[in-house]
């Protein structure tokens, strides 16, 4: 029979894990999601100028392009870009390079000098404005030497300047917005630099007064590459938030709700994706960062709007796609610690344990506490903003991403939304935790521990811990999951030179939840070689102490079954001193838990 680990009020033990970013997890409490710090400039493309388009037809505004000429030189020859092509479609300069003939282009671009193509941003010939920006944005396309002498020849500004001059033409503002995106890819120089000359505020008035497609994909990319600089991102925060919201995210969700096919809407889902990943980037910035995006209106409803549309019409919409997967990271960041900022704020400490007598009355055993099941409240159709994330509704969308999402980035994002808002002792967590299990999340969550990405695999046991607070999830997890939880706890023949901790660490957390006063899952847990596995590790001298000392409090918790303690003795001819942790608590490593253990859940034979 199953027991349940848990500890009594008066019993209450220290309990620890380190990760490698320094900060200490102690108990579920405080297992929030790590946020997302933006580590990939690959979120802004490069755009060259658009190429070989027709009259009647569009270009392919979801992908980068290489342009195809050689590009190493800056004096390469104007006339040699394609422009003489048949019928309506034109070369990769401009779509409309080519109603000014071909031997005036030769003519007037020829082998000219960085700064002389600079200098003619500044010309009163529209054309030639136009012309000379489309070539600085074809020259910044992949090439990081052009993009370090643009800016040092003064490009940088005298793009800016052109953005801002209210006589420059859509034309020429499409590609000097389209040169300070290629610029700024990859390139911290020249996004600092971009700041330096106002650039922020010159990219968002031309976001507010311009309907251009291309212009909106083309301002919003050079704003997304400059939102994953650190030095950045408060300034964006600034000035750029609220027009993200009101402009781009609030109009995709009402589009979404009317049912339009945004992919038909030209350039829509591209400015979509790049403020999904502005926003993603910004929601890594800082705690306050985040409390004020959250306080943001509008902001938090577009992005659930958004995930719930997608995940309902999934034959629709990309869920694999980058947009997707920005919004969603976006809402793992800032569901970080949101439970502290809820209108809800009141606690609910289960009571997972209690005292059984023994013995006529002579001794007295902890024991698991009889289940008892939340009350799961109905979703608020009316709830806003972080209110919204309390909600029920919320958690059916993300379970249908990890189903059918193959990006992995959305599919670990999405566990980590569950596991933030599953963590600590909050009313809105219990019935967060119990509604997963009805939603059919919890085998998903069991299926991924073993997925082949690291921190899809890690985070799927962080979440697991969480959500084994509800009594009857660790009974389940425990009873159809300890293989998978087993599977990431070195062995006696793993080379330890080669152990990943973190996954090791998570999981060995996971199994103490699930074991602690719970006979049958310690009874798993023994058949998949956990407890052999953790003497293995205790006894050894080739493994780290930070995984020695989790290892050292699962075997307290499993010494501490006694109903176990006699099949240890006859079946594993194992005595008490193979229980003992030969790596201690250290008290610089330690922080009081105020969580109680888990206990037992009602019987069950399936997952809900």
């Amino acid at each position: 029979m199953f027991a349940n680990k848990s500890h009594s009020d008066e019993t209450m033990n220290r309990e620890y894990i380190e990760y490698e970013n320094g900060r200490d997890y102690s108990g579920h409490e405080d297992d929030y999601g790590v946020y997302y710090e933006e580590p990939y400039d690959e979120q802004g493309y490069y755009y060259g100028a658009r190429e070989s388009i027709s009259s009647t037809g569009s270009p392919d505004m979801q992908n980068p392009y290489q342009i195809g000429i050689d590009t190493s030189g800056l004096a390469g020859s104007m006339g040699s870009l394609g422009l003489n092509r048949g019928g309506m479609q034109y070369g990769s300069m401009s779509g409309r390079l080519a109603t000014m003939g071909r031997q005036q282009i030769s003519s007037q671009f020829k082998d000219l000098s960085l700064d002389r193509i600079i200098q003619l941003l500044e010309s009163d010939d529209p054309a030639i404005t136009s012309n000379a920006a489309a070539y600085l944005q074809h020259l910044t396309y992949n090439n990081s030497e052009n993009k370090r002498a643009i800016c040092n020849a003064g490009g940088i500004e005298a793009l800016v300047s052109a953005l801002e001059d209210r006589r420059s033409s859509d034309q020429t503002i499409e590609h000097v917005a389209g040169a300070l995106r290629n610029a700024s890819y990859g390139c911290n120089e020249n996004k600092l630099q971009i700041k330096k000359c106002e650039g922020i505020s010159a990219l968002l008035k031309t976001l507010r007064r311009k309907t251009n497609a291309y212009i909106r994909v083309h301002t919003t990319g050079a704003l997304w590459n400059l939102s994953s600089h650190q030095a950045i991102k408060q300034s964006l925060l600034d000035q750029v938030l609220t027009d993200c919201v009101e402009k781009v995210l609030l109009p995709y969700a009402e589009a979404l709700r009317a049912n339009k096919i945004t992919k038909d809407l030209t350039g829509f889902d591209q400015v979509f994706t790049n403020v999904a990943g502005i926003v993603r980037n910004l929601s890594s910035h800082s705690d306050a960062a985040r409390r004020r995006m959250r306080e943001t209106e509008g902001l938090l409803d577009s992005l659930c709007d958004i995930v719930k549309f997608m995940a309902i019409n999934l034959d629709d919409y990309d869920i694999n796609g980058r947009g997707i997967e920005g919004a969603i990271c976006a809402l793992r960041n800032l569901t970080y610690k949101i439970h502290r900022e809820a209108s809800n704020t009141q606690q609910s400490i289960p009571r997972l344990t209690e005292k059984k007598s023994k013995m006529l009355g002579l001794k007295s055993v902890t024991v698991a506490a009889p289940y008892q099941e939340p009350n799961i409240p109905e979703s608020d159709p009316r709830a806003t903003g972080i209110d919204q994330l309390m909600q029920i509704s919320v958690l059916q969308p993300l379970v249908m991403m990890m189903m059918h999402s193959t990006n992995p980035q959305t599919i670990e994002a999405s566990i980590g939304i569950v596991q933030n808002l599953t963590a600590d002792y909050y009313v809105t967590s219990s019935y967060l935790r119990a509604h997963f299990r009805k939603e059919k999340g919890l085998p998903i969550l069991v299926e991924k521990i073993t997925d082949s990405s690291p921190t899809i695999s890690q985070t799927s046991i962080i979440a697991l811990r969480n959500l084994a607070v509800d009594l009857k999830n660790k009974d389940l997890i425990g009873k159809y999951g300890m293989k998978e939880v087993c599977t990431h706890i070195p062995g006696s023949h793993s080379d330890s030179k080669q152990v990943d901790e973190k996954p090791a660490l998570a999981s060995l957390f996971l199994a103490k939840t699930l074991v602690e006063y719970n006979v049958e899952n310690a009874r798993q847990f023994i058949e998949h070689k956990g407890l052999m596995k953790l003497i293995d590790i205790n006894q050894s001298i080739h493994y780290s102490d930070k995984l020695k000392k989790a290892t050292g409090q699962v075997l307290q918790a499993m010494w501490n079954i006694e109903d176990l303690r006699s099949f240890y003795r006859k079946e594993l001819n194992l005595k008490k001193a193979h229980f003992q942790p030969t790596v201690l608590h250290s008290g610089e490593t330690m922080r009081p838990s105020n969580r109680t253990s888990d206990g037992r859940p009602v019987d069950a034979d399936s997952w809900v």
